[in-house]
This record gives structure tokens, C-alpha cells and sequence, in this order.
């Protein structure tokens, strides 16, 4: 019988498979995605932690809209969507976006997805996909140097061989750079060979030193053509004709190289005269090399062609780059100084202690010891006070069966009850306002007085009452706000090998999910957190506008002055919404201050701070910083007193962000990681002690504005903390600056 039907069967099976076959292919050809090409950052190389950006080109059907999403590991394991706009298909049928990116876990891939979209702007069906894995991709860590030479940069790969674990990469010309300056956040040192490029394509050089880059810059073409060039009016510095140069002892001396440099010929430089900053190499014509800030980041300029042949047989051209370019020496190593207590804890970073500082909520967390000495009376329950109750007072061991289950009954359920008892509170007042989360938020913000520009960050940090997805909106409101700057945000992690941090091991997880993350409109759609547990989300922006006359309104005016004993002459005032209160300004290695119950310690918008003021009180900065004090003390035994110097150490615990911004900004100045233990690897840009190197004020302040309210599930909570911070770096004029070079003189001998 079986058999029979088997056999009646057997006719239709090469036609129902030639059908399958068919609807198949079918399928397949109509679902086939288009072949998308893209890059990851400079050369599909980027920085974790860092802000990069994703290009994205395929060809699609003209006129018709698309919206496409980049796929990235966060410091959780999860699948971080970065969603793009909308973009149509050109006439060509071309389509190009830039999605900005934030990897947080090493060892990522890239998973590109291009949707077509309807009318509605709803998502249809897949238009292209493309995969880059990690072997296609150069993924760095935030203590990995990166070097990125633009234009002709001779030898400039080389320099590995004097720095550890140097990243060098090299770009045809500016255009290739990002528009978007936080796109080269990751990126510590430039260097340029100047040309010819116009004022446009230098824009994006100057925008990123003014948000705190280090350009290194020399001139790749002959000195009078780079008089003439866009670059040599664009920055803060004064060339005076050109000059020639034979002897280069000076240079030879200052990159302290046992190689001799021949110069078989006479070298024609432009002439720098006069600059803010320092002379890093001198010469009797000028500075043959000079360190000047510029906005909020500085630029190293050499006036030689380092490109010249005369330079390019020197030996010791790589190690110039890496002084120029201030790298660690090449046998140096990165080490730790943190005690074991601190690894333990798992705090070795400014940015860990940050998070931390933030992730005070005010709520009490029960200790330990509290489940384990319940688990050591729960099992006394259990076991001898139960064998006790069954043998000798009820005197029935029987029971046992009965108490037993009974004991661990309420034992069980007393736990669970306890656990409930310790969920984030949302009754009363929490609720009737709509709380569905604690929140903690902080800005800080940056202000350059000589390019007005405006850079940021925010930080916000969500308590969540029980586990579930979340969509939590953001926005933002700047103390003074320099026109519409760009903002981009994205859940932040970091730098640690722990729990949510970088450089966990990557892996697939049990948990492992997606969300979508659209950090052009400031928010996260299903992003999974725990109960009691946090997300936090960073927003960085930077703006520099254009073209501005130098007496338009700006967030701050001053008109400082120096002296050689480190004195400021000068005003000061703000335009910002809200005071600045518990300020202090460090110049040189003078820190001023007024005392907390003197009118000044509140600077409200337009009012005017003068310097020197009676009421101004004045310390030396590291000492202010690091509560040193010296008292002379009689020996106990002989004649004569001992000075006792005693200095406060670093609490790289503590919560309070003020305490903690303090100390980031002068970070160097007070010693690094030998004082603080802390390393500051992401951080970077918030110490300001190069900027007080080159001779510029720091003013520290917190602000008295309120942050807008973040959106969590639709509903605006009420912040636990929210507390503004903002810094001042300001152009001081120098009262006289000593030139290295011969005096003028004409030809009667004058």
C-alpha cells in the first residue's frame, strides 16, 4: 500500500522541485541588495570611545528615498543601531550618507544596512547591506597615539620606530579630512605640509585646533609662495619677509640626536616675528620652530621645509616629528601607578571616577554582609533550631516533614519580599509627577576667547526602576549658545576592562540584543537596562563660527595683560544665562580667587571683575590645588627649625564633581598620574594645563542654569542632580617678548 503510493507520487516530484527552484531564484533576485562600499574613519581606521564617521555610497534607484543604519558593539555587548536621515538617490542614481558612529568594544564589526523607504518615510524592504569584520578594520585604544599626515609628509611613517605603539596614517589633502570636527576626536596630532589650499579646505584644520587639536605645520613650498598662502594669514602669528639660514646647531641640539645634520647649502624660511606662546627652537633670524595656542588646542609651526632634501637625509628627521608632535619618548613605557586597592575597585580613570560621580543617586545600596549573615540564620533554621523544635520540644521527629518545608517556605518568601522592599521608591510625590526614573546630568562647557569657540559636553545618567527597554530623549540647552552647534549623542561607557568598559573581552552574549540610536536628534529607541541599574548617554558638540567682527557679543570679554612676575592687568565679564559662581582663574602659576562670602565670589552676566583688585586673593597654583602647606616646626632635640611640607592627598572616590573637574583641568600641572593615581586617557581634552603653558588665563566656574529635562518613556522625569560647569580660556598679552635674533640695521651702520 505504501509502496503503491510512493510510485503514484513519483510523477510530480521533478515538477513541484522545478517549481521550488523557480519561486527561489525568484525570491533571491528580487531580494538581492545592492553592493555597498563604505569606510570607517581615516583609511577604516578609528578610535574606541572616539567619535568617527561611516561613508556610505551604493548605487539605488534615482529619486527614490533611503535610510540607512550602521550596526557597532556597545561596552555591554549589545548591538548599537546608528540610525541616519532620510536621503534620496541622486539623478544618477547615487546613493552617499555619513553616519557619525561611537564603537565602545573592541573587536567590533561594522553591519551597514540601506532601507528603502515609502511615501510615509516608513521602512520597507532591504535596498544594501555590507559586513566589514575586524580584519578589514584598524581599531585603536584611547592610549594609542595617532598621527595623521596630510599632504606630502615625507619619512613621517618612520616615526613608529621612536614611539610606542604609534599610529601613523597618511591622507592625500585636506579634503579627505571630516567636515564634522568630532568626527577626529581620536586623532592627537596632525601635521600639515603646507600648499596652496584655499581658506574653505583649511576650515577644517582650523576647526578642529580650535576645539583642541595639535596641528604640526611646515611649509612644503618655497617661502615667499607661502607669504602668499591662506595658511600663513589664517593663523596667530606675524611673518616679516624671509630670511636665510645656514647654521642649524640649534635644531640639532633640541632633538637631542647624537646625528650630525649637513647643510650643504643656504636655506630660504619665512621670517616669524612675533606670536603667542613659546620658542621651541631659536635662530639669529627668529624662531626656527614655535608652539602657539589657538582656540582651544595649539599649533607647533616650523619654519623649515622638512621635506628639503637637506632634511631628508638627516637621521634623526623621525625624532624631530615625534618632539614636534610632543610624543612620549620611545622608551617610555605606559605604566600604572595605581594601588591595588584602586584595581580592585575598578577605578584606574578620570572617566570611571566621573561615571561614578554621577552615578550618585542619594539612594541607599544595602551592604553584603546584610544576604549573607540571613543565609548563614537561614540555614540555623533549617538545621539545628529545627532538629531542636522536632527532638525535644514537640518530641515528634516526624514533624521534621512538615516544619522543614514550612521554614523554607517563609524563609523564601521572606527574600523575595525584602527584594521588592529595596526597588527604586515611585510613590507619593515621584509618582504624582510622573518620575518613571532617577535621573543625574552634567555639562561641561568650553569657551575660547580669541576664536569664540564653543565646545561641550553632557552627560546624563538614568536610574531605572525595574528591567524593561527604554526610549529616552535628550535636549540641550548651552549657557551661551554661538549660533546652532552640531550635537551628537550616543550611550557612553569607559576605559576600563571591567564591567561596561571598552576593553572588556568581546564575545557573544546570552543577553545579547539591538537598539536603535539616532544621535542627531539626541535619543535612544529600546535600549535594554536592568533593574536598578543605569544608562548614560553623552551629547559633544562643538561650533566656531565665521567671518565674526572681534566686538561682537561673545560668551566672555576680557582685555588681559602679563607681566613677568606672572601678574594679570585687565577685565573680565560674561554674557552667559546664569551666574558663575565658586570661580577661580589660573595664569602662569598664580591662581586668583575672592573668599566665599565676598560679592564677587557670584559673577552675574555683565559684571565687570578687574584685575589686580584689592578683594582678589592669590595662591600659588599647584599649592592651591594640592592643599600644600609649609609651617616651620623647633627641633625637638638641638637648635634650629625644619620646614614640614605636607600635601593633601587625592581622594579619587570622592562623588563631588566639582572637586573632581578641578582637577581634571590642571591635570598635568599637579602632577599627572603620580598625584592622582588616576589616569586620563579619554579625558584628554578637558586638561587646560597646556593652555596655561602658553601663557593663557583658565577661568573655572559653575554655572547656576538648568539643564532641560531628559524624556524617559515619553514622560519628563524630575533630575536628582544637575549641576553646569564652564571654562574660560583667554588670550593674555604678553608685556615683552624676547626675540632671538640679530637687531636691524641699515646700511649706514644704524
Amino acid at each position: 500500500m505504501i509502496s503503491s503510493s510512493r510510485s503514484g507520487f513519483r510523477p510530480v516530484f521533478p515538477l513541484v522541485a522545478m517549481l521550488l527552484v523557480l519561486f527561489s531564484s525568484g525570491l533571491i533576485n528580487a531580494a538581492a541588495p545592492a553592493s555597498v562600499t563604505a569606510q570607517v574613519g581615516l583609511k577604516n581606521t578609528y578610535k574606541i570611545g572616539c567619535w568617527t564617521e561611516v561613508q556610505i555610497d551604493a548605487p539605488l534607484t534615482a529619486g527614490l528615498s533611503y535610510q540607512a543604519e550602521v550596526s557597532v558593539l556597545d561596552a555591554d555587548g549589545n548591538h548599537a543601531r546608528f540610525v541616519d536621515q532620510p536621503v534620496t538617490a541622486d539623478e544618477a542614481g547615487r546613493f552617499q550618507t555619513v553616519i557619525p558612529v561611537l564603537v565602545s568594544r573592541l573587536g567590533s564589526d561594522f553591519a551597514i544596512q540601506v532601507y528603502e523607504l515609502d511615501g510615509d518615510q516608513k521602512r520597507g524592504a532591504l535596498a544594501g547591506r555590507l559586513r566589514l569584520s575586524t580584519a578589514d578594520l584598524t581599531a585603536l585604544t584611547q592610549s594609542e597615539p595617532w598621527l595623521v599626515a596630510v599632504g606630502r609628509v615625507d619619512n613621517i611613517e618612520i616615526t613608529s620606530e621612536f614611539v610606542s605603539q604609534l599610529q601613523v596614517t597618511t591622507v592625500d589633502g585636506i579634503d579627505d579630512l571630516p567636515e564634522n570636527s568630532l568626527s577626529l576626536s581620536g586623532v592627537n596630532v596632525i601635521a600639515y605640509g603646507v600648499t596652496g589650499h584655499d581658506l574653505a579646505a583649511l576650515r577644517r584644520l582650523k576647526d578642529w585646533v580650535n576645539a583642541g587639536g595639535h596641528l604640526v605645520a611646515f611649509p612644503d613650498v618655497p617661502a615667499e609662495e607661502f607669504l602668499a598662502t591662506p595658511f600663513a594669514e589664517l593663523i596667530p602669528a606675524t611673518f616679516e619677509q624671509t630670511a636665510q639660514i645656514r647654521d642649524l646647531s640649534r635644531l640639532e641640539s633640541f632633538v637631542g640626536e647624537a646625528s650630525r645634520l649637513r647643510v650643504n647649502k643656504t636655506l630660504n624660511i619665512p621670517r616669524l616675528i612675533d606670536f603667542p606662546g613659546e620658542t621651541l627652537v631659536g635662530g639669529l633670524t627668529g624662531a626656527l620652530a614655535a608652539r602657539m595656542p589657538w582656540g582651544l588646542g595649539r599649533l607647533t609651526f616650523c619654519t623649515l621645509n622638512l621635506n628639503d632634501d637637506v632634511l631628508q637625509d638627516w637621521e634623526a628627521l623621525p625624532q624631530l616629528f615625534r618632539v614636534l608632535a610632543d610624543f612620549p619618548a620611545y622608551n617610555e613605557r605606559n605604566s600604572s601607578n595605581s594601588t591595588n586597592l584602586l584595581t580592585q575597585a575598578g577605578l584606574s580613570d578620570f572617566k570611571t571616577q566621573w561615571d561614578a560621580g554621577l552615578s550618585d543617586f542619594g539612594l541607599m545600596t544595602p551592604s553584603v554582609w546584610i544576604p549573607l549573615s540571613l543565609l548563614l540564620v537561614a540555614a540555623l533554621l533549617v538545621g539545628p533550631v529545627d532538629y531542636f523544635l522536632v527532638r525535644h520540644v514537640l518530641k515528634k521527629p516526624g514533624l521534621t516533614w512538615i516544619t522543614l518545608p514550612l521554614l523554607v517556605i517563609l524563609t523564601v518568601g521572606w527574600g523575595i519580599y525584602s527584594a521588592a522592599q529595596q526597588k527604586v521608591p515611585l510613590s507619593g510625590k515621584a509618582a504624582a509627577e510622573g518620575r518613571v526614573a532617577l535621573v543625574n546630568q552634567a555639562l561641561v562647557a568650553d569657551y575660547a576667547g580669541d576664536t569664540r569657540t564653543e565646545r561641550y559636553r553632557r552627560f546624563v545618567k538614568v536610574l531605572v526602576p525595574e528591567t524593561g527597554r527604554f526610549d529616552v530623549s535628550t535636549s540641550l540647552k548651552l549657557p551661551y549658545a554661538t549660533g546652532t552647534p552640531e550635537q551628537q549623542t550616543a550611550p557612553s561607557s569607559v576605559p576600563e576592562a571591567t564591567f561596561r568598559g571598552y576593553y572588556r573581552a568581546s564575545g557573544t552574549h546570552l543577553d545579547q540584543t539591538s537598539y536603535e540610536v539616532h544621535p542627531l536628534e539626541g535619543n535612544v529607541t529600546g535600549v535594554p537596562i536592568h533593574e536598578r541599574s543605569t544608562l548614560l548617554l553623552e551629547t559633544s558638540g562643538i561650533s566656531t563660527p565665521e567671518n565674526v567682527a572681534r566686538d561682537a557679543p561673545f560668551a566672555v570679554s576680557s582685555n588681559f595683560s602679563g607681566t613677568i612676575s606672572s601678574q594679570l592687568k585687565g577685565s573680565l565679564s560674561h554674557s552667559l544665562d546664569g551666574e558663575i559662581t565658586n570661580w577661580l582663574l589660573a595664569y602662569d602659576k598664580l591662581v586668583f580667587f575672592v573668599s566665599d562670602d565676598h560679592p564677587l565670589a557670584t559673577l552675574s552676566p555683565g559684571e565687570v571683575l578687574e584685575f589686580p583688585g584689592s578683594a582678589i586673593l592669590q595662591r600659588e597654583l599647584t599649592a592651591f590645588l594640592t592643599g600644600t602647606t609649609k609651617s616651620m616646626v623647633k627641633r625637638k632635640s638641638g637648635v634650629g627649625e625644619d620646614l614640614i611640607i605636607r600635601r593633601r592627598d587625592y581622594d579619587p572616590f570622592s562623588r563631588d564633581l566639582e572637586y573632581i573637574i578641578s582637577l581634571m583641568t590642571f591635570y598635568e600641572i599637579v602632577g599627572g598620574e603620580e598625584y592622582t593615581k588616576l589616569s586620563n586617557i579619554e579625558l584628554t581634552n578637558w586638561d587646560l594645563s597646556e593652555s596655561i603653558a602658553l601663557k593663557r588665563a583658565v577661568l573655572v566656574g559653575k554655572v547656576t542654569n538648568k539643564l532641560p529635562r531628559p524624556d524617559v518613556e515619553g514622560e519628563t522625569v524630575i533630575t536628582n542632580s544637575d549641576v553646569s560647569f564652564v571654562r574660560f580660556v583667554l588670550p593674555v598679552e604678553q608685556s615683552a617678548q624676547a626675540l632671538d635674533r640679530l637687531p636691524e640695521y641699515d646700511k649706514n651702520g644704524n
